[in-house]
């Protein structure tokens, strides 16, 4: 995914690639990757950052962004949408913090917006069905940008698994049959592996793409 939002982006230099600590309670389920997770590119005019598993902390919340890896995101709310899923993220309130699979941060003169992405090992339908209402209430109503001048564009949520004929459901869809297109942010669950044969996968970059730009 990293190469192919790259590729699409034209005169991009990647900056920045390093592994970030999150510093987590010894008690919580999340555990730091070994791997690097913070990638940074520029443009003459954004500086785009694509964040692995990265955390949305809610009373651990620093106010020194460094502390945050630079996201500014927080949960705001200890209320947690019904689900007969467990919530491993919410320790009894205490201290509670979200774990999307990618935030993608565009730092522009206006602002900064953000794209989250959340993957789940399965078809689009159990998806649709018993997680997307529980991904929408987290991303897009229980977490705040600290800056008023920023906002979260897009929430995509990737099936990984799929068959061939499933297309990408866009969450919108009677805005759509009245003739209304401009719902916002962007939301869509998206079939998904990671091939660049994968008609989802080229879907979901030129989404993240036309965000970005």
């Amino acid at each position: 995914m990293l190469n192919g939002i790259q590729e699409e982006i034209p005169d991009n230099e990647l900056v920045e690639v390093k592994r970030f600590y999150y510093k987590m309670p010894s008690k919580a389920l999340y555990k730091n990757t070994i791997y690097n997770n913070t990638f940074v590119f520029e443009t003459p005019s954004k500086r785009i950052s694509v964040f692995y598993q990265p955390i949305i902390f809610g009373q651990g919340y620093s106010s020194n962004p460094t502390e945050n890896n630079a996201i500014e995101l927080y949960r705001n709310t200890t209320l947690k949408f019904p689900s007969i899923y467990t919530d491993a993220e919410d320790n009894g309130g205490k201290f509670s913090y979200y774990t999307p699979d990618y935030i993608i941060k565009v730092e522009g003169y206006e602002g900064s917006e953000y794209i989250i992405l959340d993957a789940k090992y399965s078809d689009l339908a159990v998806v649709k069905n018993h997680y997307f209402a529980a991904l929408k209430f987290k991303y897009l109503f229980s977490i705040s940008t600290v800056k008023t001048s920023d906002k979260v564009v897009g929430l995509y949520a990737l099936c990984g698994k799929h068959n061939v004929n499933e297309n990408v459901v866009e969450v919108y869809d009677i805005a759509k049959q009245l003739g209304y297109s401009n719902n916002k942010p962007d939301v869509a669950l998206i079939p998904l592996f990671e091939s660049e044969t994968c008609v989802g996968y080229k879907k979901v970059i030129k989404m993240i793409v036309r965000l970005i730009l």
